[in-house]
């Protein structure tokens, strides 16, 4: 039975539940050229000042975080190779809060990792999901939306809830989500059910899904830890029983070595979300000035910031 929504609205989500998992795990090879002239090595995007502002993207994405979830339920994967690049980073962070994959396997195995690691502090959390490489030009905008999607989380806890962003052009390289017509919620932005997913459509169907209102994933996403559990489970079977965390923490290591060893590679995108739209949710956001960061030319110049979508 679905709670009141007054009653969501009024409490929304208890600080004291919110996790927050920074994926920070990636190689950034998209952006490994200009990464490569700023800094000088071979050091992935989020670790790196890509936006000449003074702070890495990884600083950045934990500073936005920290709006809507305390510091201290913050983790942040990460791979051993680049330990050389964000130990400096994270040195105030808890260790335990530091969620290391001997290697980058993609994102599907980097979020039940986290989900597993996080349900070991709180079993009945309510984590988001946020990636180490974007831009928000208003992040108090994109704040509000985030406060939001806590509340859809609370509202539905069966659901996950992804962050949409409202196009303002026909973009082939991004992943779009269709949403359901009716509307689950309202308030700051609406919470509607998903039809289906179309990751890097044509320029003929990238101006059609435009023409309709879809939208742009951004890959935030939120939801109790039970939520993304299921939906790992119901659509990658093989991968949900790779990997088990045993109690004891000594034996904590071989069990990821070997979990991450044996496992194909999964984007949690194409092969959980886009398998499973029905037990979604998403929120349409505008306004908050999104770039995923994927190609030099969106870059914004930090003195002519992205033009807030409109």
């Amino acid at each position: 039975m679905m709670k009141n929504y007054e009653t969501a609205v009024t409490f929304g989500t208890p600080r004291g539940r919110r996790w927050g998992v920074v994926l920070a795990g990636g190689n950034g090879s998209r952006l490994r050229g200009l990464s490569r002239r700023i800094a000088g090595d071979e050091r992935p995007k989020q670790f790196c000042d890509i936006l000449g502002n003074g702070s890495t993207l990884l600083q950045g994405t934990a500073n936005r975080v920290g709006r809507n979830i305390r510091q201290d339920q913050i983790a942040y994967v990460v791979t051993r190779s680049h330990e050389p690049y964000y130990k400096p980073l994270l040195e105030g962070v808890h260790p335990a809060r530091v969620f290391e994959q001997p290697a980058n396997r993609g994102t599907g195995i980097a979020i039940l990792f986290s989900i597993l690691k996080v349900m070991r502090f709180d079993p009945s959390a309510v984590v988001g999901i946020f990636p180490s490489d974007h831009y928000f030009s208003d992040e108090a905008v994109y704040s509000k939306y985030v406060e939001f999607m806590f509340t859809g989380a609370e509202y539905l806890p069966e659901r996950v809830v992804l962050l949409g962003m409202r196009a303002d052009r026909p973009e082939t390289e991004y992943g779009w989500i269709e949403p359901a017509r009716s509307g689950i919620l309202s308030g700051d932005g609406s919470l509607q059910p998903i039809k289906r997913f179309w990751e890097k459509p044509s320029m003929e169907v990238a101006e059609n899904l435009m023409e309709k209102g879809c939208l742009w994933n951004s890959f935030v996403m939120i939801g109790t830890a039970s939520a993304f559990l299921n939906l790992i489970r119901k659509t990658a079977p093989a991968l949900f029983a790779s990997l088990r965390l045993p109690t004891a923490s000594n034996l904590e290591q071989d069990a990821i070595s070997s979990a991450y060893a044996e496992v194909p590679d999964v984007d949690f995108s194409v092969s959980i979300l886009a398998a499973c739209p029905h037990e979604l949710s998403v929120v349409s956001a505008s306004h908050a000035g999104w770039s995923d960061l994927g190609r030099p030319d969106r870059v914004p110049v930090m003195d002519a910031p992205l033009q807030k979508s409109a």
